[in-house]
């Protein structure tokens, strides 16, 4: 028994041995932690060296941006500058037409290429001649701002938003001999070119009465042979009372009002042909006016550089796509989105169209959306080439209408995106409606 306990006290050592052996270990624990800590903060240190060398050799790859609001201070917008260089033309697109942080946001951005690269010009996705009376007043003419804005006609512009920065313009243009322009590029209605061609004739003490289908041509332009007619009245009125009188207008109105007439004439494929107009008539403006350089306000449809498959019937080229193959490096696209909020856009109910305040929810799935939630920002500028696989992700893309069409087709959220779609995308973690002007007219 002695043996046995004397092998026992030799492997269980009594308290008193334990305490002796805590005693000496413990300053040995504390130098281990402190030293592991340390080497915790050391390769913490290390791992944010490598990634600001990685940031720093490519810096406009990922940017969180502090704001979309135009008081604040720009260095954020400076690491994305180098970007900018040798651009004539930036497509800045929205995911919605009602957003009210996307029209900011391009505020904002163009605020800056004004002020440090010399930019002059902004391309709306709007009829040429309802953009006139807005380009007059922001170069000094006395007049009413809500109801030039109002000429505009559609609900993307007709906001609060737009209002705030065509004042910022009108109010640096009073000072400046570089002055910025507002040019629309669309071709969808002819009400305001009458208006235009009106004033024009007026202006020049013109007695000269206006081809009849100013009057009588009525939506849904079904009459090819009334079409016809409007065609080559048009053309003669034009050549004989017109041309030359403020000859970049006139020759603008020509060709939008032309453009519009031959697409009620060829009413197949008429995404196509609108998106070609645009891009021709930016092209020709661009031609006509070379020390141009502008963004252009447009949805992220349209501002995109690869075909469209449009989902009810078929594939068409974007303005973008045109723009691209003609200006190539000289064309920069930039898509916004957001992951969640709200924004106007028009629904039906009961087949009857109501303007609407809508909602998108977090996004899920294999979306652009949630993917570029991963990086916990609040508003980022991504380089849309480094994103892996994008040709497999959806994006949210909505346009006028949003639900049930008035032909029961159910539009929805998310479209399929494409490699090379866009150079860059903006996005935002949340966003809210616009605020339209009181008195607009909601179409």
């Amino acid at each position: 028994m002695a043996f046995i306990s004397t092998e026992l006290e030799i492997l269980i050592p009594n308290m008193n041995e334990i305490n002796g052996i805590k005693r000496f270990l413990i300053p040995y624990i504390r130098l281990l932690a402190v030293t592991m800590m340390s080497m915790t903060k050391l390769t913490t240190f290390l791992l944010l060296i490598i990634i600001s060398t990685a940031y720093g050799q490519n810096e406009s790859s990922c940017v969180p941006l502090i704001s979309f609001e135009t008081s604040i201070e720009n260095s954020d917008l400076s690491k994305i500058a180098n970007i900018f260089n040798d651009v004539q033309l930036i497509g800045i697109g929205e995911c919605t037409h009602g957003t009210s942080e996307f029209t900011t946001m391009r505020y904002r951005i163009f605020k800056y290429l004004v002020e440090n690269r010399g930019f002059n010009t902004i391309f709306i996705e709007a009829d040429y001649s309802a953009c006139l009376r807005l380009n007059r007043y922001i170069n000094g003419a006395d007049d009413d701002v809500d109801k030039a804005i109002l000429e505009l006609m559609y609900f993307a512009w007709t906001t609060e938003e737009l209002k705030e920065f065509v004042e910022w313009i009108r109010d640096f243009n009073q000072n400046t001999g570089n002055k910025i322009q507002i040019v629309g590029c669309d071709m969808q209605s002819f009400s305001d070119d009458k208006i235009e061609i009106d004033r024009i004739l007026k202006t020049k003490n013109h007695t000269d009465s206006l081809p009849e289908f100013f009057h009588t041509l009525k939506y849904p332009y079904q009459d090819t042979s009334e079409i016809r007619q409007a065609l080559n009245n048009w053309n003669s009125f034009y050549v004989n009372y017109l041309k030359g009188v403020e000859p970049k207008n006139s020759l603008l109105i020509n060709a939008t009002l032309n453009q519009f007439l031959q697409h009620k004439l060829n009413p197949s494929n008429q995404y196509n042909y609108r998106d070609s107009c645009m891009a021709l008539n930016i092209l020709n403006y661009l031609n006509l006016n070379p020390h141009s350089k502008g963004i252009w306000m447009a949805h992220n449809s349209h501002i995109s550089k690869t075909q469209y498959d449009y989902p009810t019937s078929y594939s068409f080229k974007t303005s973008g796509q045109f723009l691209s193959e003609k200006l190539n490096e000289k064309y920069l696209s930039v898509a916004q989105t957001t992951n969640s909020g709200n924004f106007n856009a028009w629904k039906y109910i009961k087949k009857k169209p109501i303007f609407s305040v809508c909602e998108i929810k977090k996004a899920k799935g294999n979306s652009l959306e949630k993917y570029l939630s991963q990086y916990k920002a609040k508003l980022l500028f991504y380089d849309y080439s480094k994103i892996h696989d994008v040709h497999k992700m959806k994006y949210t893309e909505i346009g006028h209408t949003y639900g049930k069409t008035n032909s029961n087709y159910k539009v929805k959220r998310y479209k399929k995106l494409k490699k090379e779609k866009f150079d860059y995308v903006i996005y935002f973690e949340t966003t809210k409606q616009t605020t339209i002007l009181n008195t607009a007219n909601t179409m």
